[in-house]
Order: C-alpha cells, then structure tokens, then sequence
C-alpha cells in the first residue's frame, strides 16, 4: 500500500487518465481505496498472463512545443 501512496503523491492531479478513466486527483483524495489498489496491483504481478488488453491499451497524442509542426527534425 505505501508504494500506491508513494507513487501518487508524485503523480499530476490532472493528467490525462488511463483506460480506467479516474484522474490521479480522486486517487489521492480516496486514501482508504490504496490497499485495494495494492490488492489488485498484487494479483495482476502474479498471474500476468490473464490480465485483459484494455490494461495496456492507451492513446498517444504528439503536440509540438512550438514552431513549423510540419517540419520534422531530430
């Protein structure tokens, strides 16, 4: 549990969330969810093969910083 409580007191309060669709905000606010996080953390490390697509499944999106974003360079 203190590794999920580590984690999210680092973690951006309003980054785009996960499949789970719960922003890190509401993660931090419900401290007593923490050991089921850790739970179901726990059984997933365990039995790897069986956990679903949609864990692993996320979206990327690229915005330039600034500049031509047609130009493309290293």
């Amino acid at each position: 549990m203190m590794e999920i409580t580590s984690f999210l007191s680092t973690a951006h309060n309003w980054k785009s969330p996960g499949n789970d669709q719960i922003r890190n905000y509401w993660l931090k606010a419900f401290a007593a969810a923490h050991s089921h996080v850790a739970k179901y953390f726990s059984a997933i490390m365990e039995e790897l093969e069986k956990v679903r697509d949609w864990l692993f499944t996320g979206i990327s999106y690229w915005l330039p910083k600034s500049g031509d974003s047609k130009e493309v360079r290293k």
